[in-house]
C-alpha cells in the first residue's frame, strides 16, 4: 500500500511541473527562400500526360517568423535559366559549398536567358525549356535590388523497367495488409550516380521526412558496393510503400496500404553530388529527434547573392533527369 501511495504522490509532483511556457523569440531577418529545378523527362511512361511537371520551375517566397503564418510569396521577380554547358563550369559543382566567381556571373549577365513566367502564388515556370543530360544549368533571380544565382548539372537516370504489385493478406514489416508495389530498375554502370525516388498514391506524394528515399548508385551510401546492380530491397520495396496504416495529415496523403483501384506512380530523379548531400542532410535534420538527437544544423544553400555583402538566401536549385511509370492497382 505504501508503494502505491508513493507512486500516486510522484505522479502528482511530475504532472504539477508541466507548465506551458511561451517563448518570445525575435522573428529574425527575412530572407529569400528558393525552391528551383529543371528536369528532363528521359523515361517518363505516364498514363496521363497532363500530370507531369513544367520542365523549369521556381517557387519564391520570403522567410517568416515561426509563429507569423505562411511565408509571403514573391510575385515581381525576374527569373531566368541558362544552359551554360559550353562554359565548362563542372568544377563549380564539385563542392556542396561552391561559391561562384564574379567572372561567371558577368558571363551569365550577357547571355539571353529563358525567362520564366509567373503563374501565381510565387511560382515561375517555363514549358519550353527542356533539360538535357550532362548539361550545366544556371538560375538567376533579380529581386529587391539584388541578383541571386546558382548552378547545377543534370545527371543521367536509369529506366524504370516496371512496377511489380503484390497483394498481402497479413501485415508485413509493420505495414497494413493490402497491395504493395516494388520498383524494378537497375543502377547505371559506373560509380557516382545518385537518385531520389518518389512515390505517389492517387496523385499525392509520400512526403513525410522518412519518405525521402535516396540512393547512392543502387545502395544506401557512397561506400556501398552497389554500382550497376538492382536497387536494394529497402529502397525498391520498403521505402516506396506506405509506412503506417493511418492517415497522416502532415504527409499530405493517405498512408494506408494500396487498395484495388488506387492510382500509383513511382519516379526516379537523378541528382548531382551536391544535391544528394542536400537531401540527405534535409532528411537527417527533419528526422533528428529522440534521446540521442544531434544538435540541429543549418542546411546548405546553393543560391548565391552576386553582392557578397547583400542579404543571403536560403533554398536549393537542382537539375534532374526523370524516369517513371504509373499504374492502376488491380
Amino acid at each position: 500500500m505504501k508503494n502505491i501511495f508513493k507512486l500516486f504522490l510522484l505522479s502528482i509532483i511530475i504532472t504539477s511541473c508541466e507548465d506551458k511556457i511561451k517563448l518570445n523569440l525575435p522573428a529574425g531577418e527575412s530572407q529569400l527562400a528558393v525552391e528551383a529545378r529543371i528536369v528532363s523527362y528521359e523515361y517518363a511512361d505516364f498514363i496521363d500526360p497532363n500530370t507531369g511537371y513544367a520542365p523549369a520551375s521556381v517557387k519564391l517566397s520570403m522567410t517568416n517568423g515561426y509563429d507569423q503564418g505562411t511565408n509571403p510569396k514573391i510575385t515581381d521577380a525576374l527569373v531566368t535559366m541558362f544552359d551554360i554547358t559550353d562554359l565548362r563550369v563542372d568544377d563549380v559543382n564539385s563542392s556542396i559549398n561552391a561559391t561562384l566567381n564574379t567572372a561567371l556571373f558577368d558571363t551569365l549577365k550577357t547571355l539571353a536567358g529563358n525567362k520564366l513566367n509567373h503563374k501565381g502564388d510565387g511560382i515561375y515556370e517555363s514549358n519550353t525549356m527542356q533539360g538535357k543530360v550532362n548539361h550545366v544549368y544556371a538560375l538567376t533571380i533579380e529581386h529587391g535590388g539584388n541578383t541571386y544565382y546558382s548552378v547545377d548539372t543534370l545527371k543521367r537516370v536509369p529506366k524504370l523497367d516496371s512496377i511489380a504489385v503484390e497483394n498481402r493478406d497479413k501485415p508485413l514489416y509493420g505495414r497494413a495488409p493490402g497491395y504493395f508495389i516494388e520498383l524494378l530498375a537497375k543502377d547505371l554502370v559506373g560509380k557516382g550516380d545518385y537518385y531520389r525516388i518518389k512515390t505517389y498514391k492517387n496523385g499525392l506524394l509520400f512526403n513525410r521526412p522518412e519518405d525521402i528515399n535516396l540512393a547512392f548508385d543502387g545502395g544506401f551510401s557512397p561506400t556501398s558496393n552497389n554500382d550497376g546492380t538492382k536497387f536494394v530491397f529497402p529502397i525498391a520495396n520498403l521505402a516506396v510503400n506506405p509506412r503506417t496504416n493511418v492517415t497522416d495529415k502532415a504527409s499530405n496523403g493517405d498512408k494506408s496500404s494500396f487498395i484495388a483501384g488506387d492510382f500509383a506512380r513511382v519516379e526516379i530523379w537523378s541528382l548531382s553530388l551536391p544535391s544528394i548531400f542536400f537531401y540527405n542532410q534535409l532528411k537527417n535534420e527533419l528526422t533528428n529527434e529522440g534521446l540521442f538527437a544531434r544538435p540541429p544544423a543549418n542546411l546548405p544553400c546553393n543560391i548565391i547573392n552576386a553582392n557578397a555583402n547583400g542579404p543571403k538566401a536560403v533554398g536549393w536549385f537542382s537539375a534532374s533527369a526523370v524516369s517513371g511509370k504509373d499504374l492502376i492497382i488491380k
